[in-house]
């Protein structure tokens, strides 16, 4: 079973943001108290927690549909050691920016598996901190892969490591908007 396409792939999206859009503070956070399961039930296979530590950032949940499109459990890995190089350079410039700006963090592109199969990714991830706390404890992300037929039909001569991408800060409906549309034309 692959991850779902298309419009419902913005109407994950749009859960997030909504989610964010109830519990965001003041500062763009979320406390990590009012990140419950049942809050997020309709993404939650499609969501990935991460965890600071004195070690580094650390995948402490990975959603059953993250699992099977990388067919490989991250739960417990530093994020440093993630063995994609694109997810691990997207998820490290992902926290750079949630630990800079206010809003959601939202970044899509298109790459291909070493066999060229192309697809399109996005994720959109917000900090998080205890409730008596300004300091950044995590992160939220939840990550869509999209594996339109379309896709299969394309070429574009660029190895597999090479990303056509975009990145977004996301603080209000009109940026989501901006930032879906922006998704939706990586294909154009």
């Amino acid at each position: 079973m692959r991850m779902p396409i298309g419009s419902n792939i913005v109407q994950m999206h749009q859960s997030f943001f909504d989610f964010w859009n109830i519990y965001k503070r003041a500062d763009g956070r979320v406390s990590i108290d009012d990140v419950r399961p049942n809050r997020l039930k309709s993404i939650l296979p499609n969501i990935v927690k991460i965890r600071t530590s004195n070690e580094g950032s650390r995948f402490a949940l990975v959603g059953t549909q993250v699992v099977e499109e990388y067919q490989q459990d991250f739960t417990g890995m530093l994020v440093e050691d993630h063995p994609h190089e694109v997810c691990r350079e997207t998820y490290l410039s992902m926290i750079d920016h949630m630990n800079s700006r206010h809003g959601i963090a939202c970044c899509f592109g298109m790459f291909c598996y070493l066999n060229r199969h192309y697809l399109r990714t996005m994720e959109s991830g917000v900090a998080l901190a205890h409730a008596d706390s300004d300091k950044v404890a995590g992160y939220l992300v939840l990550v869509t892969i999209d594996h339109a037929e379309y896709m299969d039909k394309l070429y574009h001569p660029m190895p597999p490591e090479q990303v056509l991408a975009g990145e977004a800060n996301i603080v209000s409906q009109a940026d989501f908007n901006n930032a879906m549309q922006g998704y939706r034309s990586l294909s154009a």
